[in-house]
């Protein structure tokens, strides 16, 4: 190697990888360290490394309560929570995320001695589907106990970390981005930017393309059986640990409701669940008045920010700004009754004509 060679070898070295690095850890874009905190770097962006950041802000240990979920459970907002239960929660919800996915994390802080007052689990029919498997990567260490978290620090000096980085410092220095951007707060919860910025006069043509005209895909699936069996022994060991659990369904549009018998079959799937178990469910999905206007989502798969609040004022209150029939509880004690009653209103929902427009 001749000297040229070698300068530029040592420029690379001396100079250039502890910039990257060091401009990597203090933007900090996947939160492994939460130490410098500024306007640049207050929200974090995020692609496929959901999981990973969720992990990062779960390691904090500053919280006790945790918010699991899909990316339907994104929008729930930790601070409401906060004040409606004197906790100190965290939104550790991630995309596609399945009830094994939950069951690692919650093993996880369990295992590890976590303080844990409160779970929030919500119920998507696809986590309980025998076929489905979500394409994240869940953080290493938290299935393998000798594997070394420090070696994820040496992420800080590569270029994908980088290019994090820049687009974390671009989302904070602008007003709006494109929602093909997941922004998180500091306490894990997502913002719809576009959505979020929406005023009177674009909130109806928006609600028309992004809800309204899209192609339902609530897919029918074969339950897992194993599946079932894993949440209801996800219950019983939290409860155990006097750990309280709320466990709840999601809602849907009514496109998606009538799109094939996947709403049917989540009602058999809240039935296996409950059925010779103390667990109680509060269902947001039994055809309500959210389920049937489309001004309360934010596309037709996700709910907006207001049901978000409902849901939890539902839960931890039991009031709720959404109606008395929002957050039905069910247990095995009505289930029987609750199925009867919510598959006559879906019969009758499938032959009222404004509703398959």
């Amino acid at each position: 190697m001749n000297g040229k060679k070698w300068i530029r070898a040592w420029i690379i070295i001396i100079i250039i990888i502890p910039f990257v690095g060091g401009f990597n850890y203090i933007i900090d874009p996947l939160s492994y360290n939460d130490i410098f905190l500024y306007k640049y770097n207050a929200n974090k962006v995020t692609f496929t490394d959901e999981r990973r950041h969720k992990f990062n802000l779960i390691k904090t240990k500053k919280y006790n309560t945790y918010l699991f979920g899909s990316s339907r459970n994104t929008i729930i907002d930790p601070s409401l929570v906060n004040n409606r239960l004197n906790t100190q929660a965290i939104n550790s919800a991630f995309s596609g995320a399945t009830i094994n996915e939950i069951e690692i994390y919650i093993n996880y802080l369990l295992n590890n001695n976590y303080d844990v007052k409160y779970i929030f689990i919500p119920i998507d029919l696809f986590s309980f589907g025998s076929t489905y498997e979500s394409n994240g990567k869940i953080p290493k260490e938290m299935i393998d106990s000798n594997k070394s978290e420090y070696l994820e620090y040496l992420e800080y000096f590569t270029l994908s970390m980088l290019k994090k980085s820049l687009l974390t410092v671009y989302k904070n220095t602008q007003e709006l981005i494109s929602d093909d951007f997941k922004i998180y707060s500091q306490k894990g919860m997502r913002y719809y930017e576009r959505y979020l910025n929406l005023n009177k006069d674009n909130f109806e043509n928006y609600i028309i393309k992004n809800v309204t005209s899209k192609t339902p895909y609530w897919h029918s699936n074969k339950i897992s059986n194993i599946r079932v069996k894993k949440l209801q022994n996800i219950y019983n060991k939290l409860i155990k640990r006097n750990i309280k659990v709320f466990i709840y369904t999601n809602p849907i549009t009514y496109q998606q409701i009538l799109k094939g018998t996947s709403f049917l079959v989540q009602l058999n799937l809240l039935e296996k669940i409950v059925n010779k178990t103390n667990i109680k469910i509060y269902d947001f999905n039994n055809l309500n008045d959210i389920n049937l206007n489309n001004n309360y989502f934010i596309d037709n798969f996700h709910f907006n920010y207001k049901v978000a609040d409902c849901i939890v004022d539902r839960i931890t209150t039991g009031d709720s700004q959404c109606g008395n029939n929002f957050g039905k509880v069910i247990n095995h004690k009505n289930i029987q009754k609750y199925k009867e009653n919510i598959e006559n209103k879906y019969k009758i929902l499938k032959q009222t004509k404004i509703y398959h427009k």
